[in-house]
């Protein structure tokens, strides 16, 4: 019965307290299956205990919660429009290369030879 009862308040707690909203689900999902094949009624110390989780977990359904905090995503900073990027990978400005303009570098390779057929 005491580990019935840990089990029960463990997915209380994860249910009301989980900062992943899919373990709060779970757990209240665990703790309605769990409701429905507790008996309600009975005499025996086992009947009373079964029914008394049942009874704390309807009184924990039941209660209005706030809604879960939600945490926002922190904003992507934007770049300006007149910024671009430094290398575009190709050894000179993307800038430069869409606008025809020399970036002060010769095409010829040390050899001489420029590397073009």
């Amino acid at each position: 019965r005491a580990v019935q009862r840990v089990v029960i308040e463990h997915l209380m707690t994860l249910a009301a307290d989980a900062d992943m909203s899919q373990v709060r689900a779970i757990a209240t999902a665990k703790l309605r299956a769990r409701a429905a094949t507790l008996p309600s009624v009975g005499s025996t110390p086992a009947a009373a205990h079964a029914s008394l989780l049942a009874a704390d977990i309807k009184r924990f359904l039941d209660r209005p919660a706030a809604p879960a905090a939600r945490t926002d995503l922190p904003a992507a900073p934007l770049a300006r429009r007149s910024e671009s990027p430094p290398w575009n990978g190709c050894g000179g400005s993307s800038r430069r290369a869409r606008h025809g303009e020399s970036n002060g570098r010769s095409n010829m390779h040390a050899d001489g030879e420029t590397g073009y057929p």
